[in-house]
């Protein structure tokens, strides 16, 4: 199960942590991963996620220790098992920001670009496999959103800026990123990273 949260900040007002996925019914992980990459919104929250044990057990999902961004992966092999999920609106959890979280320190914006890259590889690694074929053109899509996120910290707050560049190249396929490309936004985005990255 899937359920969503509200979300708030250092004041009392707070929103929805997700507002785009189908709530109230039931599909196929594969359906969900292009349900995520068409409305551009993956709940990819360990904390909105109940799963049963054999089911973990059965597709030998766990977390790779040591990681940053590691619910990304966790979910993404969750939903690539192509178990059944069910999405709840119910908002029992709030989740609160908190500006001076690992995450936000500047010491750490290294670590999560390099995650990014373990990230964007694997999810490039599962699009090829062919059991996936029929979802790989949304993986490779949200390969692509990732690599957003990757060149956002690296353009602003990357320190070893030679050395990521050079993990990004040796781990990523510009061919499998540019097959993720749906859209003018998309394609304006790839001429970017190859301008900050291989070129």
């Amino acid at each position: 199960m899937i359920f969503n949260a509200w979300r708030t900040g250092s004041g009392i007002s707070r929103t929805p942590v997700r507002t785009r996925q189908p709530y109230g019914q039931s599909l196929s992980g594969h359906d969900w991963i292009r349900q995520c990459v068409t409305h551009r919104e993956w709940p990819h929250y360990l904390w909105l996620q109940i799963t049963r044990s054999s089911y973990i057990q059965q597709h030998s999902l766990s977390f790779q220790a040591g990681k940053s961004h590691k619910d990304i992966l966790w979910t993404i092999h969750l939903a690539t098992s192509n178990g059944r999920f069910y999405l709840s609106d119910c908002k029992d959890y709030t989740y609160k920001v908190n500006a001076d979280s690992i995450t936000h320190r500047r010491d750490y914006f290294d670590v999560r670009a390099q995650s990014y890259i373990e990230v964007i590889a694997e999810i490039i690694r599962l699009a090829r496999l062919e059991e996936n074929k029929d979802i790989s053109l949304f993986l490779f899509r949200h390969a692509l959103v990732e690599a957003r996120h990757f060149l956002g910290l690296y353009r602003k707050r990357v320190q070893n800026t030679s050395g990521m560049k050079a993990n990004f190249i040796s781990q990523i396929s510009l061919h499998c990123l540019f097959k993720g490309i749906s859209n003018i936004s998309d394609a304006l985005f790839f001429i970017k990273l190859m301008r900050k990255i291989w070129l």
